[in-house]
Order: C-alpha cells, then structure tokens, then sequence
C-alpha cells in the first residue's frame, strides 16, 4: 500500500510539473489563420492567457504619452495611444532581445477537446482590435494539440527575438484555436480568435 501511495504521488507530482509544450523554431504555419467574422463568438468553455516571462521592465501608457520602466528608471516617450490602453503595465523587452512567451488555454468544460492547432503570432498594435500587421521576423509558433482533457489546461511556450528595425511601441499577441478534421477534406472550425491575447512593448531606441 505504501509503494501504490509512493507512486500514485510521484505520477502526480510529474502532471502538476509537465514542462510546457515548446514551439519549433521559426517554422512556417501548416495551415492559414482563418478569419473571425462579425458574427464570430469565442467558445464559452474555453479561456485563453498569455504568461510573458524574462521581461526587462515595464511600460505604462497615459494621457501624457508612453512612459517605460527599466533600470530603476523611468524613460518618457512621444507615442500615444486610445484611453483603453491607459494605466496597464505592459512587459518590456529591447529591440535585439528576445522575448519569451507563454499561451495558456484552459477548458472550462467537463468534456475533451481534439485535435486543435493553436497558433501564436506576434503583431503591431491595431487599436481597433483586429488583426495587426505581422511583426518582422519569426513572429509565429504553432502547436498541435491531440487532446485538451476536460478541466484541464495546455500550456504551450515559444520565443519571439525582436530583431533590428522593429518599430517601437505596443504589439500584440495574436492567439487562435482551430479544431482540424485528420483525414478529412471538411475546413477547420475557428473555436477562438483573439488578436490582443497578450500586449507587450519594445521601447524607443
């Protein structure tokens, strides 16, 4: 009975601590980014976050322009941006830094979910909240996901090195879930798009 015990927290202990699920590098997409229409609503069961990890500082937009947070200091920028983005603290990493990322999907739903590709890209601010213009670059990661079980969580990590020429200010991270058919000439079904997942912020050089 102890050796069941032993081994029962041993399996558990290795669920609760499963390194995340790595994109490949710099890769093309398998597949397009499918379009939301008008009528388009995420799936209700579903929750989507982005965890930004190593960055530099912080940026905070207001009504006097960008402020960036680094060094034990605080550097003022010209750029302004709609009141919706006011007074959140933004990551902050460097042109020629890499940053490091994180997409958490969570199925609030007792069922599975399968076969979903999810897919990560990197893109200027679009301050109507749409699709923005692709960072330049390796700016998208993608994953496969046999299974999401119910109640749990998939947690894929990828890396984004913003290289020189980049222009400085907001982006976004645009996240997309996709439930494919293997073996099946039927389109993918959009579950859930969401172009400001995330935001973070290279300063001006």
């Amino acid at each position: 009975m102890k050796g069941l015990l032993r081994l029962s927290m041993i399996v558990a202990l290795s669920i609760a601590f499963a390194a995340p699920a790595a994109a490949q590098e710099c890769q093309p997409l398998s597949g397009p980014v499918l379009k939301a229409g008008k009528r388009f609503k995420n799936m209700k069961h579903v929750k989507v976050w982005i965890e930004y990890l190593d960055a530099s500082g912080y940026t905070v937009e207001d009504k006097a322009g960008i402020h960036y947070h680094y060094n034990g200091g605080v550097h003022s920028g010209a750029l302004l941006y709609p009141e919706s983005y006011w007074y959140d603290n933004y990551p902050l990493y460097f042109i020629g830094q890499t940053m490091r990322y994180r997409i958490h999907v969570v199925n609030l739903d007792k069922r599975p979910q399968h076969n979903l590709r999810v897919t990560g890209i990197q893109e200027y601010l679009a301050f109507n909240g749409k699709d923005g213009k692709d960072l330049p670059g390796c700016s998208s990661a993608e994953w496969i996901v046999p299974q999401l079980k119910g109640k749990g969580e998939w947690v894929g990590e990828a890396k984004y090195y913003i290289p020189s020429g980049t222009q400085p200010g907001l982006d976004q991270t645009h996240v997309q879930i996709q439930r494919f058919h293997p073996g099946a000439v039927s389109p993918p079904q959009l579950l859930w798009d969401d172009a400001q997942a995330g935001l973070f912020c290279p300063p001006e050089e």
